[in-house]
């Protein structure tokens, strides 16, 4: 199947395919891939061929028409791509592209050579015509004739292996530019991915360009006050100069003084001076007009970055759209106005932050530490209930095979004592001593009975011991859970307050 795939891809390549075609692609393909392939390769013998609506009835009429020695049921076309479909499929569009294949070798006239087309029969007919003549004419010796004929068969293998050996090379370097074509990318991967690229800095340009053209704008806008103003002050200068020129000639009808001079000379001194500091005072104030629209500017930008990162977290916790689970229907997305910045700077943001996000912000935290200490309770309880369960389970099956051993104990002593009770019977038939024997042995017993039940006692109280003690350990664990709960909620109060303030 491989390699029936390589040689459709191949034969597809060649014959400048008009859709898109990898192994990947023919490994399942679809029923649109097969009527796209079947239809283009039929239309090298068939043209203008083209398949109705329902091409798994037609194409089995289409096969037989060509000669196809198998049958493809309708059934398995409706879904060609399947394991048990497309072997079958594959085969016959394989069988297809031989017959086509076979048909441009056998009408294909750039192949034509004079020596291969001679008939063989008519090269050795002249051969033997030659050698007949010169039998004829007395020469017994063929070989000048035989050496001929093999110089022309000679020639006429170096010709072939010449051409064998550049058809080779040209195979090696298709075969290096199929594995190229077929091992990465694909030119139309590689158009539709720069194609993305592209796109993507349309839009940022595109951003760029807005941005620019706002900013231009508000330069635009600058410059036109500053020209006002500029325009005002050369009126103002004007209206000085003329000011001057009437004082220069009220000064030139008047009658001065050397002190007059004086004092006007100090009076023109102090305007240079106040005019000096005017234009020192324009300047500064230039200079902060400017730092002031940075200083704007990059809070502007600062503005953006944190609405950009509050829409993505109201998105994170879906509230963004207005559908979403825990918006309540209001839109909590930030849009920023920069637009209104000069006319209506108060309306810079769509929306307060204040009256709209943190309400539902805290709504969502209160929701959230709810449900959080509710399962983490319910956990809480669960794991309590299950290490009780477990504790007492195993305590009664210590206690079981306590009083199982002490049972079995018990058994033995009593056995042992009816023994003794029958040796004592037969000790005082037997004398006075052995009596004695055996009455010390049954003490013995009795205090290793009493010894016993005393072990008992203090083992059952050991063990109550103990599960007191788990118990309280149990209680101590519970307290700290309780503690680092109430501490995870502080926590997270301080990160919704953290995130409030931002």
């Amino acid at each position: 199947m491989q390699q029936s795939i390589r040689k459709l891809i191949e034969y597809l390549m060649e014959h400048q395919y008009d859709c898109s075609i990898s192994p990947k692609i023919l490994n399942a393909p679809t029923n649109k891939d097969f009527v796209a392939i079947l239809s283009f390769l039929l239309k090298s013998v068939i043209p203008n061929f083209k398949f109705g609506p329902k091409f798994e009835e037609e194409v089995p009429e289409v096969l037989r028409y060509l000669g196809y020695p198998f049958a493809l049921r309708p059934g398995h076309l409706r879904s060609v791509g399947s394991q048990d479909a497309w072997p079958q499929a594959l085969a016959a569009l394989s069988w297809i592209v031989e017959l086509l294949k076979y048909s441009e070798a056998a009408f294909d006239e750039s192949n034509d050579d004079a020596f291969d087309n001679e008939d063989g029969n008519k090269v050795f007919f002249e051969y033997l015509q030659k050698g007949y003549d010169m039998f004829l004419s007395g020469e017994d010796d063929l070989s000048p004739l035989d050496e001929q004929l093999a110089l022309r068969f000679d020639a006429k293998n170096g010709t072939l292996k010449s051409d064998i050996a550049s058809l080779e090379a040209a195979n090696a370097d298709l075969s290096a530019k199929l594995q190229e074509l077929t091992s990465g990318e694909t030119p139309l991967q590689k158009a539709q991915s720069l194609n993305t690229d592209l796109i993507s800095d349309t839009d940022k340009f595109e951003k760029h360009i807005n941005q620019l053209k706002d900013h231009r704008q508000k330069v635009s806008t600058k410059l036109e006050g500053e020209k006002t103003e500029a325009h005002e002050r050369a009126q103002e200068l004007e209206g000085v100069l003329a000011k001057i020129e009437e004082d220069k000639a009220t000064i030139a009808k008047q009658e001065l003084t050397p002190s007059d001079v004086e004092r006007m000379n100090a009076s023109r001194d102090e305007l240079e001076g106040e005019l000096s500091q005017l234009k020192a005072q324009k300047d500064e104030l230039t200079r902060q007009l400017f730092e002031e629209e940075r200083a704007v500017a990059r809070g502007i930008d600062r503005l953006e970055a944190k609405v950009q990162q509050a829409n993505t977290s109201a998105m994170q916790l879906l509230l963004i759209p207005a559908e979403a689970k825990n918006a309540g229907g209001v839109s909590h997305q930030i849009d920023l106005n920069k637009h209104l910045l000069p006319s209506e700077p108060w309306r810079l943001l769509s929306l307060d932050p204040a009256t709209v996000i943190k309400p539902s912000l805290t709504k969502l935290r209160d929701s959230f530490v709810r449900d959080f200490t509710s399962s983490q309770e319910a956990l809480d309880e669960a794991e309590e209930a299950e290490s009780k369960r477990d504790e007492e389970k195993q305590l009664e099956r210590e206690e079981k095979l306590l009083r199982e051993q002490q049972a079995r104990q018990l058994e033995e002593i009593n056995k042992e004592s009816e023994q003794l009770q029958e040796g004592i019977t037969t000790g005082r038939q037997v004398g006075g001593q052995s009596l004695v024997q055996e009455q010390s042995k049954l003490a013995a017993l009795r205090k290793e009975l009493s010894d016993f039940e005393r072990s008992s006692s203090a083992e059952l109280e050991r063990m109550t011991g103990q599960l007191v003690s788990e118990l309280d350990v149990l209680t101590d664990h519970k307290q700290r859970i309780e503690q680092q709960l109430q501490e995870l909620n502080e926590y997270l109060g301080g990160k919704m307050q953290v995130l409030h303030s931002s």
